[in-house]
């Protein structure tokens, strides 16, 4: 009844969105307003690159946790700590990849680029302030 009232053709198709919405969505992709950065081919190049290192020095410290994960070194590291670390790091360089994919930025790129790294970010500092809480608290426990 809603969709009938905003004035769409008929129930069941594309055209259940209503005119004002559509219009809506085209003026906004069309607006000259809109804010858009252009990242150049080079500058685009040095960012893959470095997003590229970085994810790949998150891939093997995740596959040495994986293999090491009974050893003693990787016990006291706690390895569901250091997963989340590495996983928050990804999520971090993910940030970068619409530098890379997109010539030109848009407010959705630059959106997106934002969430993940506060995710990213959020994860890896709530991993490693947990952690040192729990490390004090077994300091502060055998020192008492």
């Amino acid at each position: 009844d809603l969709l009938r009232q905003a004035g769409t053709a008929d129930a069941g198709g594309v055209d259940d969105v209503p005119a004002a919405v559509l219009e809506v969505e085209l003026v906004a992709e069309k607006d000259p307003r809109e804010r858009r950065r252009r990242v150049g081919r080079g500058m685009r190049g040095a960012i893959a690159t470095i997003l590229g290192l970085d994810a790949l020095c998150a891939v093997a410290c995740l596959a040495w946790i994986a293999r090491y994960r009974h050893r003693c070194v990787a016990r006291l590291g706690h390895p569901v700590y250091l997963v989340v670390v590495c996983v928050g790091g990804l999520m971090e360089t993910a940030s970068g990849v619409p530098y890379v994919a997109l010539p030109t930025l848009t407010s959705r790129a630059c959106a997106a680029q934002l969430w993940l790294y506060g995710v990213g970010f959020a994860a890896t500092t709530a991993a490693l302030w947990a952690r040192a809480t729990t490390s004090e608290r077994v300091v502060a426990a055998a020192l008492s």
